[in-house]
């Protein structure tokens, strides 16, 4: 059975805007479960939430009695499978995950990590403590973590890098976590200003255990060696100057078949279109160019939440 997982940081979840926005989100993306961040659910009205979004057969939990909003709400497809919580606390929701047509099951963690370092310092110690009890298991943990592995997942703004920031890349190396591949924008966090004073961060992660990726098929990885072959240059020119056969959904978009999960209730218009590839080529060309990036980036926000969605919306684990 393929199961597809769903995080989306929709900032407030209270309005019927936004509760529309997740039922088509879940509806074309066909998800299974879904982690929404920082809905910011009143308990009085969570509810109305939950009947507002209007997905049915759905059923929801959240950790909403660690604080007084809720900060993750987990949802799922009660005729395709069962949750059981397995722990809550403010920062995190680990729950077991099992398909009811084929017993398939899983554990996953959605994260929405709080800012400072001492307040996060609790995740941390969870993630080692969870390392042993779930090392049988496979283990996927996802979400906003609020903080960046290495210098190259940020641009702009201050570029010291301070020792708490060690703590991210050290406790998930000593969790042996590691890292799912996303497609998308490799920021994920925008400042909301421009010119000098934008920064860029990327804050959204999926991680998984060793036993995660050996009982799941990994995608397809390019290795860099490859281009040091004889005759891969040769072979490459060769492809390209082909005449390819096959199905058309493999190379056009806008056919039928797999498709970029977009967010929902965002317009894709051919103008916009050819703006992205415009900035997608100056990023080829001048990878280190800000400008580019920010060009990019004013798009995909331009589209509806595409900046997050890209990474936090449509990971599909199979």
């Amino acid at each position: 059975m393929v199961m597809t997982i769903g995080t989306w940081n929709i900032r407030g979840l209270n309005s019927t805007y936004k509760q529309n926005l997740i039922q088509q989100w879940v509806t074309k993306n066909s998800l299974n479960i879904i982690g929404i961040l920082e809905p910011r659910i009143l308990p009085s009205n969570m509810e109305a939430v939950e009947a507002g979004m209007g997905i049915s057969d759905w059923h929801f939990l959240s950790n909403i009695q660690h604080d007084h909003l809720c900060r993750i709400l987990v949802g799922k497809n009660s005729k395709r499978i069962s949750v059981t919580a397995v722990h809550k606390a403010t920062q995190w929701i680990t729950c077991d995950i099992k398909g009811l047509e084929d017993d398939s099951a899983f554990r996953v963690t959605f994260v929405y990590r709080l800012n400072t370092p001492t307040e996060c310092a609790a995740i941390w110690s969870y993630l080692i403590i969870e390392k042993t009890h779930n090392t049988p298991v496979p283990w996927g943990i996802m979400g906003d973590f609020n903080a960046i592995m290495s210098s190259r997942d940020r641009q702009g703004g201050d570029s010291n890098w301070y020792s708490h920031m060690k703590d991210y890349p050290n406790y998930v190396s000593q969790a042996e976590l590691i890292h799912l591949l996303a497609t998308g924008m490799h920021y994920t966090w925008h400042n909301g200003r421009t010119g000098d004073a934008t920064i860029l961060k990327k804050h959204d992660w999926a991680w998984g255990n060793q036993q995660l990726l050996t009982q799941w098929k990994p995608r397809f990885k390019f290795l860099n060696l490859w281009t040091e072959k004889e005759g891969y240059e040769e072979a490459v020119t060769t492809t390209w100057n082909g005449v390819a056969c096959g199905s058309l959904s493999k190379i056009d978009p806008t056919s039928s078949g797999p498709h970029w999960a977009w967010p929902p209730g965002m317009d894709y218009p051919q103008e916009r279109n050819r703006r992205i590839f415009q900035s997608q080529a100056k990023l080829v060309s001048r990878p280190s160019g800000i400008s580019a990036k920010l060009q990019a980036l004013d798009i995909a926000c331009g589209l509806g939440l595409a900046l997050r969605a890209l990474v936090r919306g449509q990971l599909n684990y199979c």
